[in-house]
């Protein structure tokens, strides 16, 4: 299973590879903005996303949003994003 880290928040959780990040963080008590619940159109779920070997090819939808959000490289939207591997997240809010 793999894990997320999380190290602005001392934390480190599994995650369900089948569930996006924005979900397996709320399950876990942590806060993620956003106004759009989890539909890719607000940005605001944002996060810099490390430590990954790779990761799947942002959608059409979040690249547009991305972009009107001037995200920084390596920002993903965690509602759009399925992890299969350990990563490192940080946003701005936590």
């Amino acid at each position: 299973m793999p894990k997320v880290n999380i190290p602005q928040l001392n934390r480190v959780i599994d995650i369900d590879s089948t569930k996006s990040l924005m979900d397996n963080l709320l399950k876990n008590q942590i806060p993620v903005a956003s106004s759009c619940g989890g539909d890719g159109i607000c940005g605001k779920c944002k996060m810099k996303v490390l430590a990954v070997s790779q990761l799947d090819l942002a959608s059409e939808l979040e690249h547009k949003t991305l972009e009107k959000n001037n995200a920084e490289p390596g920002e993903r939207l965690s509602c759009q994003i399925k992890l299969l591997q350990n990563a490192l997240v940080e946003t701005s809010y936590w």
